[in-house]
C-alpha cells in the first residue's frame, strides 16, 4: 500500500545522466509520506474518483480494445523503450488528449463493469488498505533473535563475518522453515539505527556497503512489500546460521583491525576480508551459489543497457573445485592477485576497466604458468566443483531476457556456445559488481564502466574455461567467441593474445571437437547433482518421447537451424499446454541472440545474422518478463509445432498467433496469465 500512499514523482531511475540523484526506495523505508512529499512525490489517490488514480482507470474504461485487437505500433508496448509518464492532476487533461488509448490497465484487457465499480467505490471511500505488517510467529522471532544476537557480536571476528554475510545476504527473501498453512513470513537484513528488541528503523544508503556515522545495528526487518517475481528471491534459513559458523569459524584465524568503509575498501572486498580465510569464504558462495546468481541476474543492474546484455543469451556457469582452486589454495598467488586489486580499487571508466582486466589475466597467467611446472595444472575435470550436498547446485543456466536475465539450477539447453567457469575472485567481482556496490540513481559515466567490468569478468570466465582444452585450440575458440574486426579488436585490448596456450590440459581428448567433448564431461561430471538432462534440446536417440515432447523438439531444433519463424519471435514466450480446459504443462520458449562480444555494447547494436539465433525451450517459468504466450491443446502440440515450422513470412506467423496466441487484449487475459503463477 506505501506505494500507492506515497504516489508518483516525475523520475525514471534508469534515465540517462550526467550527475547523481538522491536515492529513492520503496522497500526498508523509514521515510513517512510526507517525507516522500518533500521530495517530489505527489498524490494519485486524492480527490476520490476524480483522483490522478481514477481518472486514469476511467481512461482506460472508457476505450476498451476490442476482443484480440493487435495493439497499434504507435502504441510502444515494450517496456525497455516505452516512454515513462507521471502526470499531474493537473496536467491530466492534456494527457488524455493526447493519448486517449493509454489508460489504465494500459495496453491490455480491460476491466469488466464489476471491477470497475468496485475500484471507484473504494476510491471514493479514501482509498482504504486493510494489509497488516507481518507479525513473526513465536518460532520465526527466536530465529530472529538468534540471527541478530550473532550479527550485533562484540567479537572482532564475528564482527568482520557478520559485515560479510550482510554485504551478501541483504537482497534476498529470508524465511525459516517450512510452513504447513499459507505462506511464511520473509525477513531482510538492514541496518538499523535501532538494537534488537526495538522497532526497526532502516538506514538508508546509496550502497550496501555504504558509511552510517553514528551507531547501528544488523536487523532482520519484515518483507511489507508485494512480492513479484523479479524481485522475490526466497531462502530457507532454517539451520544455515550454524552451517555458516561451522564454514567461517571451523579454521583458527584472527583481525587485528576491522577494515573501514572508504572507497577503496568498498571497492575491493578480496583484501578488506583476507582475515577471513579465502576458503571459508568460496564455500560461503558456494554454499548460496543459486541466490547469489540470482541476485546478480535478478537485481536492479538487470537491466539491458547496463549489465544485463554482457550476461551472454544462454551461458552455462559452472565453479572451480575449492580443494584445487589456485586463488583459494595458494597464498602467494591470492596476495599477488589482491595487492593488484588494492592498487587498482575503483573501475571509473571502460578505459581503466579493460586495462585492469588485461593487467590481472596477465598476472593470473604468469603465475598459472609457473605453478603448472611445479604444482600441476587444475585443469582436469574434477577442478570443476560438483558440490557436496543435496542442497548444493554446481551448475546453472542462464538467459538474458529483454528487461532482466533469468537464472535456472542445472545446463539446460542444447550446448552452448559459452561456458563460464568462475572461480572465487570472478564471483566475488561480479557480486560486488552487479549489486553491492551498484548505484540505480547514480550517473552514466559510472555505470558505463561497471558494464565493461561486469562484461570483462565474463571474458575471464571464458577465458577460464579454455585452460581445460588442448593447447593449441584455446586460441582459436576465443577468437570463435569474439568474431568480426570491432569484437577482435576489444579481445586485444582485454585478454593477452596467446591466453593460456603454455598451461598443459591433463584431460585426454580423443576427437577432433574438443570442446564439445569437454562439455560431454562436464555433464556426466554433473549429472548426480544438478539437472543436466535435456530431453528436449538433447534427446537420446531410441527413446519414445510422447506428442508434446515431439512438438518441442520439433521447435527447438528447426529454431536453431533455419525456422524462419524465429525472425518474428520475441525474446520469451510462454506455451501453454491445456488438457480439459486446464493447465497441464508450461514451457518457455526463448530467442537466444548470437553475438560476437558482450562487453561491446557495439555487438548488441550491430547484430545483423538473426537466422544464426538459437532458440531454447525448457520446462516451467524460464523469464519473469514473458513477451508473449500460446495456449495449445495437448492434442495439438504437434500440429501447432509443424504450423511454426512452415511459417515463411509475417503474414503466416501472424496466422499463427491468430489461431493460438494470447493477445494482450483476449477477454482472458489475467485468467490465463495468473494460470502460469
Amino acid at each position: 500500500s506505501l506505494g500507492l500512499k506515497r504516489g508518483a514523482i516525475k523520475l525514471d531511475p534508469y534515465a540517462l545522466r550526467w550527475d547523481e540523484i538522491t536515492p529513492v526506495f520503496l522497500e526498508n523505508t523509514s521515510k513517512s509520506v510526507e517525507d516522500f512529499r518533500e521530495i517530489g512525490f505527489f498524490s494519485v489517490l486524492e480527490g476520490g474518483k476524480d483522483s490522478l488514480l481514477g481518472k486514469m482507470i476511467k481512461l482506460g474504461y472508457e476505450h476498451q480494445w476490442k476482443p484480440n485487437e493487435r495493439i497499434p505500433e504507435n502504441i510502444d508496448i515494450n517496456s525497455m523503450t516505452h516512454r515513462l509518464f507521471a502526470s499531474t492532476l493537473k496536467e491530466f487533461s492534456g494527457y488524455e488528449a493526447a493519448y486517449p488509448k493509454q489508460g489504465m490497465p494500459f495496453a491490455i484487457a480491460g476491466l469488466k463493469a464489476g471491477e470497475y465499480a468496485t475500484l471507484m467505490k473504494w476510491l471514493e471511500q479514501g482509498a482504504p488498505f486493510d494489509d497488516v505488517a507481518p507479525q513473526a510467529s513465536k518460532q520465526e522471532a527466536e530465529h530472529v533473535a538468534k540471527w541478530e544476537d550473532f550479527l550485533n557480536s562484540d567479537d572482532k571476528r564475528e564482527k568482520l563475518v557478520s559485515r560479510y554475510m550482510y554485504e551478501h545476504l541483504w537482497p534476498l527473501h529470508l524465511y525459516f522453515g517450512d510452513v504447513e498453512d499459507g505462506y511464511p513470513n520473509f525477513f531482510q537484513l538492514v541496518r538499523s539505527a535501532t538494537p534488537p528488541g526495538q522497532p526497526i528503523k532502516p538506514i538508508e544508503t546509496r550502497y550496501a556497503n555504504d558509511l552510517i556515522q553514528g551507531e547501528w545495528f544488523y536487523r532482520l526487518n519484515p518483507v511489507h512489500v508485494t512480492l513479484h517475481h523479479k524481485r522475490h528471491m526466497p531462502v530457507n534459513m532454517e539451520g544455515k546460521l550454524d552451517v555458516y559458523k561451522e564454514i567461517f569459524f571451523s579454521e583458527d584465524w584472527t583481525v587485528d583491525e576491522l577494515p573501514g568503509y572508504t572507497i577503496p575498501e568498498r571497492y575491493t572486498p578480496l583484501a578488506i576480508f583476507s582475515a577471513i580465510p579465502a576458503k571459508a569464504r568460496y564455500l560461503f558462495l558456494l554454499e548460496e551459489s543459486f541466490h547469489f546468481e540470482k541476485s546478480i541476474t535478478q537485481g536492479a543492474s538487470c537491466r539491458t543497457g547496463i549489465i544485463v546484455s554482457v550476461t551472454a543469451e544462454h551461458a552455462w556457469h559452472v565453479y572451480e573445485n575449492p580443494e584445487t582452486s589456485l586463488y583459494v589454495n595458494d597464498p602467494e598467488f591470492r596476495a599477488a592477485f589482491d595487492e593488484h586489486f588494492s592498487r587498482n580499487a575503483e573501475f571509473v571508466d571502460a578505459g581503466k576497466a579493460a586495462m585492469l582486466m588485461k593487467e590481472f589475466l596477465e598476472i593470473n597467467l604468469a603465475y598459472r604458468e609457473s605453478v603448472a611446472e611445479t604444482k600441476g595444472t587444475r585443469s582436469r575435470i574434477r577442478d570443476i566443483w560438483s558440490g557436496s550436498k543435496p542442497s548444493h547446485v554446481p551448475g546453472h543456466t542462464q538467459w538474458r531476457h529483454d528487461n532482466t536475465a533469468f537464472n535456472v539450477p542445472g545446463l539446460i539447453g542444447d550446448y552452448p556456445k559459452r561456458v563460464n567457469v568462475q572461480d572465487f575472485p570472478l564471483f566475488e567481482r561480479r557480486i560486488y559488481c552487479a549489486y553491492v556496490n551498484f548505484d540505480l540513481f547514480g550517473a552514466v559515466p559510472p555505470m558505463i564502466g561497471q558494464r565493461v567490468e561486469f562484461g570483462l569478468w565474463l571474458t575471464g570466465m571464458e577465458a577460464n574455461f579454455l585452460r581445460f582444452l588442448p593447447q593449441e585450440t584455446r586460441v582459436s575458440v576465443l577468437k570463435d567467441l569474439y568474431r568480426g574486426p570491432a569484437a577482435q579488436a576489444i579481445l586485444a585490448e582485454g585478454v593477452p593474445a596467446d591466453y593460456g596456450a603454455k598451461i598443459p590440459a591433463e584431460i585426454e581428448y580423443k576427437t577432433d571437437d574438443p570442446k564439445r567433448e569437454f562439455i560431454d564431461k562436464l555433464v556426466r561430471h554433473l549429472s548426480d547433482k544438478v539437472e543436466t538432462n535435456d530431453p528436449i534440446a538433447r534427446p537420446e536417440s531410441g527413446v519414445a518421447y510422447d506428442e508434446v515432447t515431439q512438438a518441442m523438439q520439433l521447435i527447438n531444433k528447426r529454431g536453431d537451424a533455419d525456422g524462419k519463424f524465429k525472425l518474428y519471435l520475441p525474446e520469451a514466450t510462454f506455451i501453454r499446454v491445456v488438457e480439459d480446459g486446464k493447465l497441464k504443462d508450461l514451457y518457455t520458449l526463448t530467442l537466444d541472440w548470437q553475438v560476437s562480444s558482450m562487453f561491446s555494447l557495439a555487438a548488441i547494436l550491430t547484430r545483423t545474422e538473426p537466422m544464426s539465433d538459437r532458440v531454447t525451450i525448457a520446462p516451467g517459468v524460464g523469464t519473469s518478463y514473458p513477451n508473449f504466450m500460446f495456449t495449445i491443446e495437448k492434442n495439438e502440440a504437434l500440429e501447432f509445432a509443424k504450423a511454426l515450422d512452415a511459417v515463411k513470412d509475417r503474414d503466416d506467423f501472424v496466422a499463427v498467433v491468430d489461431r493460438w496466441g494470447v493477445r494482450r487484449t483476449n477477454p482472458g487475459f489475467w485468467e490465463i496469465l495468473h494460470s502460469v503463477t
